[in-house]
């Protein structure tokens, strides 16, 4: 008898640990889903950030040597892949960026610092992209563009500013060409 009485108490408190628990997490999913409709309409979190920011100053140089700076990207609308050399999924996206019907294409290529094999396996996947960047590690421009997820697609108008990112080409408005 007195295991019989045991189990009951154990299984009581069990019950009510359980039932203490279930109550805390769905204290937290209602915070959780407070804060999501508190923000602004139309906006999330990711790569719609992105809409609006003005690409930074900075200075870099081209896989082929070449100078490139803010201003060099100024003056028509663009289309800036922003690729990380270990990302599986980049690989793709890189293919489909290399087949844009779009000659002022721009490539920016993070985590390059030290993986010079992995690099040499991507740049091909680019194609024959006018201009590419290398960063290591996540770069002063993806970093002060506000870059965190890999692949990131960003159409720039003719100021530099974004006006519309994906994580992939198909995310993209209109018109972003593919060549036959």
């Amino acid at each position: 008898m007195p295991f019989l009485v045991a189990a009951v108490v154990l299984l009581a408190v069990l019950c009510l640990l359980n039932m203490m628990i279930t109550f805390a997490v769905l204290r937290r999913l209602r915070s959780h889903e407070e804060r999501l409709a508190a923000r602004p309409a139309g906006r999330s979190s990711g790569v719609d950030a992105l809409v609006g920011r003005e690409l930074p100053e900075f200075d870099a140089t081209s896989t082929a040597g070449a100078a490139v700076s803010r201003s060099d990207l100024l003056g028509r609308a663009r289309v800036l892949g922003v690729f990380s050399a270990t990302c599986e999924p980049c690989h793709e996206q890189a293919r489909a960026f290399a087949e844009l019907d779009d000659p002022g294409r721009v490539a920016l290529v993070t985590d390059v610092r030290g993986r010079e094999d992995v690099l040499r396996r991507f740049v091909p996947d680019l194609g024959d992209t006018p201009t590419i960047i290398l960063e290591p590690d996540s770069g002063p421009l993806a970093g002060e563009l506000g870059v965190s997820t890999f692949p990131t697609l960003l159409r720039l108008d003719e100021d530099g500013r974004v006006v519309q990112a994906g994580n992939a080409l198909s995310q993209l408005a209109s018109p972003v060409h593919v060549r036959a």
